[in-house]
């Protein structure tokens, strides 16, 4: 009842109907951080739609920027005692499995990569590492290239002890529905207004509690009769999603928000909202869940 649904169909017979964390074996399955050489477990849930003479594998990876950070490779069934492969299941039954991997010590660190499930086939023995391995068709959802189950990000094992500087203070608290809780400790402004230019803001933000959901960040720049002139649009921190933040861990993200074209003063606003839906702001306290950043001269 708690698994994630995937529904995802490979060559036609084989589906992965859903997937779930293991907290009991893994307690960090749960959130979307880790640390390094910790475990990350999951559980996968399998059918077959049609009887199969296939010996289906698959590889369970942690990937960032494109590269291969960890993973689990086996055939499905393999853990199971006795194995149980994918041509001895029957249709109708579904299958589970408990499968993981534990990012390296060198892993990188503070940036949102995939979690995802591919499939493959191989002919011979399973301990020869040089048997020809064959690609498996995702036919469902059609032209997927894998299937992406969540995204993750490793952290240093201790959180820092001081928090970065900053030139203004804030300590503004963003609340969602949901319970997630989001701070914004401060941000320095990183250069001179000029009008015409970019105008960079640096930013720390602290999550107070595990976040579950993606948010994103809005920036207005508001001129003198309160009119929306520029603005920005976009995650806090580029490299981490906010549902990837660890509680408590300060984290530093860079805003380049256009400037106005026209010589003035500006108010600069933010709040965030949930990504990519843009349903509802997080409660900021304010009657529009916007705070007041800075008050800005261009010249």
């Amino acid at each position: 009842a708690d698994a994630r649904p995937v529904g995802a169909v490979f060559n036609d017979e084989l589906r992965l109907v859903g997937w779930r964390p293991v907290p009991l074996l893994s307690p960090e399955s749960e959130a979307g951080w880790i640390t390094p050489q910790q475990s990350y477990i999951i559980e996968l849930f399998w059918e077959v739609l049609q009887p199969t003479k296939t010996r289906y594998e698959f590889t369970l990876t942690y990937e960032v920027d494109g590269q291969r950070v960890a993973g689990y490779d086996r055939f499905i069934g393999g853990t199971s005692y006795p194995p149980m492969p994918t041509y001895m299941w029957q249709v109708g039954d579904i299958y589970s499995e408990i499968v993981g991997f534990r990012p390296p010590t060198d892993a990188p660190l503070l940036r949102s990569g995939r979690v995802f499930v591919d499939m493959y086939t191989t002919e011979g023995d399973l301990r020869d590492p040089s048997r020809p391995i064959f690609e498996v068709s995702i036919t469902e959802p059609q032209g997927a290239a894998d299937i992406s189950l969540t995204t993750l990000a490793v952290y240093p094992n201790a959180v820092p002890e001081e928090l970065p500087p900053v030139e203004t203070a804030l300590d503004i608290t963003f609340t969602a529905p949901n319970g997630d809780s989001i701070a914004l400790y401060g941000y320095t402004l990183l250069d001179e207004a000029a009008a015409g230019e970019t105008l960079m803001l640096e930013m720390v933000w602290i999550a107070q509690t595990e976040v579950a959901l993606n948010y994103n960040m809005f920036i207005h720049v508001m001129n003198e009769d309160d009119e929306l002139v520029t603005q920005f649009d976009g995650p806090p921190i580029a490299d981490i999603l906010t549902s990837n933040w660890r509680p408590e861990y300060p984290l530093v993200g860079q805003i380049a928000v256009p400037r106005p074209q026209q010589a003035g003063t500006y108010r600069l606003y933010a709040g965030l909202y949930d990504a990519p839906a843009a349903s509802f702001r997080l409660d900021a306290g304010t009657p529009d869940n916007r705070v007041l950043l800075a008050e800005v001269v261009i010249e």
